[in-house]
């Protein structure tokens, strides 16, 4: 079966590459790994290992939650430029 448009737009990597990444977010993401790095630090091999399945978990669910964003946004847009056209 044929992948849909949003599949295709959501998973494709040439698409991916071409989106950037802006300032807030880089430095976002340095503050977070700096404060991972740290925490991880301090943990005991059990704790670590339970960090590690929260991190997963967690990229988990940013990652369906970003899925469901991007969808209901295509969605909209769509909407959008139906009603703009026929109304």
């Amino acid at each position: 079966m044929e992948k849909s448009v949003i599949d295709y737009l959501y998973y494709d990597d040439d698409m991916r590459k071409i989106i950037e990444v802006d300032a807030e977010f880089e430095r976002i993401e340095m503050l977070s790994d700096r404060i991972a790095e740290k925490l991880k630090a301090k943990l005991t091999e059990e704790q670590l290992k339970e960090f590690h399945k929260f991190e997963e978990t967690v990229m988990e669910e940013y990652s369906v939650a970003t899925k469901l964003y991007f969808r209901q946004g295509v969605k909209v847009g769509i909407r959008i430029v139906s009603e703009s056209m026929f109304d």
